[in-house]
């Protein structure tokens, strides 16, 4: 039997999910008779990431920033739609602490606990390729010592126009980290320096959407950036030019970008529960993997294996999918009982082992040959799971959470 670990609560979070409470009724009476879905998302969208100060477009001043929300926390609100709650309590339960935490009472496997200073969810979570620094994205961009758990920097620039952020990634050799933001812009930042080396911007006539994904082509000077309008750019990060656009069919906007190990196919996840297979240097469409056409959903996450040969895709209605990357034949499901959606999936460093974290808190790890469920990890502030990622040694695992908190699990 699959061994469970609780996560602690009471006290003032205790407190903080009385005081939601009485806002989760809001959400669902504009989701039911009276109201329809998109009006719940907006009511959720607001109550899991209230409205940032307005801030400049990186396409250049004057433009409309009104369709660049962060797309992550809009499709974690359509989770809360369809029930899944835990997300509204984030914005009240956040805590602003620089420093990583390790308190005595932290459940068993929680080695520390790094808190986003801005208040915010931790988007998105990376390490470097050596594992000795963890960037984590909210915000702002944060730079974490691994060992000590000391806040090293945060990536910020001085005129304010970056916005909430969206994905992080860090490039060949660990010097240059990609970040994604709600205003549509990539922002290159210097590892060492914490300086911007420079920004791709998504040109003003194409609409301003939220970068809401990222992936360094391995072996390349290729960067995938995903969009809220369903496109995906291939960039050259040297040179900071499009090399191509790939368009959606189905219009849906991108939720989630990865390159196969190999860096010969790019993986595009979708809004509608599609992913395309895309040939990784011209962006040629391969194959279409959907396990339920025509059905809502969304890619909450894609992930290749380490050897290249198998896709995972979590969805909004609580599975993971295994899909044979060669054939585009479904391997596999993977359900936890009661699972909600799942926001973010992550293979080990040696593909035996697939981590999947929902929107109720919730981590489960699968053994990938079995199907078995290895061990669940639960959340300790109850908030719904935004990112996952494995050490580069395979030992920790790096959870992000919708309340800015990125908790380290020893996985070893």
């Amino acid at each position: 039997m699959s061994d469970h670990i609780p996560g602690r609560g009471g006290g003032d979070i205790h407190d903080a999910v009385t005081a939601a409470a009485s806002d989760e009724a809001d959400v669902l009476q504009a989701a039911f008779p009276g109201g329809d879905i998109q009006d719940a998302v907006s009511v959720a969208t607001e109550m899991v990431s209230p409205a940032p100060a307005a801030v400049p477009a990186v396409a250049g001043p004057g433009a409309d920033v009104s369709d660049a929300q962060p797309t992550r926390r809009r499709r974690i609100a359509l989770l809360t739609v369809a029930g899944v709650c835990v997300l509204s309590v984030a914005a009240v339960t956040a805590v602003a602490v620089v420093a990583a935490r390790k308190p005595a009472d932290m459940p068993p496997g929680l080695v520390a606990t790094f808190t986003n200073p801005g208040a915010s969810g931790t988007d998105a979570v990376a390490f470097s390729p050596d594992g000795k620094t963890l960037a984590t994205g909210g915000s702002s961009t944060y730079l974490w010592d691994v060992a000590s758990g000391r806040h090293i920097r945060t990536l910020t620039d001085p005129m304010g126009t970056v916005g909430e952020v969206d994905a992080v990634a860090f490039g060949p050799g660990g010097k240059t980290l990609a970040a994604t933001a709600s205003n549509g812009g990539t922002y290159l930042w210097d590892v060492t320096s914490g300086q911007r080396a420079g920004a791709l911007a998504k040109p003003g006539s194409d609409g301003l959407y939220a970068a809401a994904a990222v992936a360094f082509r391995p072996g390349a000077g290729t960067l995938a950036v995903g969009y809220g309008d369903g496109s995906t750019y291939l960039w050259d990060a040297t040179t900071r030019q499009r090399i191509t656009t790939l368009a959606n069919p189905a219009s849906a906007g991108v939720s989630a970008v990865a390159f196969s190990p190999d860096g010969k196919t790019l993986a595009v996840g979708d809004d509608v529960g599609s992913t395309d297979l895309r040939d990784g240097a011209t962006g040629r469409r391969i194959a279409t993997l959907n396990d339920t056409p025509g059905a809502f959903g969304s890619a909450g996450g894609v992930a290749f294996s380490p050897d290249g040969k198998t896709l995972a895709v979590g969805d909004i209605n609580g599975s993971t999918y295994l899909w044979d990357v060669a054939t585009g034949r479904k391997i596999a499901t993977l359900t936890a009982p009661g699972a909600a959606g799942v926001a973010a999936v992550a293979f080990s460093p040696d593909g035996k082992t697939l981590a999947a974290g929902d929107s109720a808190g919730r981590v489960y790890l699968w053994d990938v040959a079995t199907g078995h469920r290895i061990v669940t990890f639960t959340d300790p502030s109850t908030n719904g799971v935004y990112s996952v990622t494995f050490a580069p040694d395979g030992h920790k695992l790096a959870v992000g959470d919708a309340s800015g908190s990125t908790y380290l699990w020893d996985v070893s």
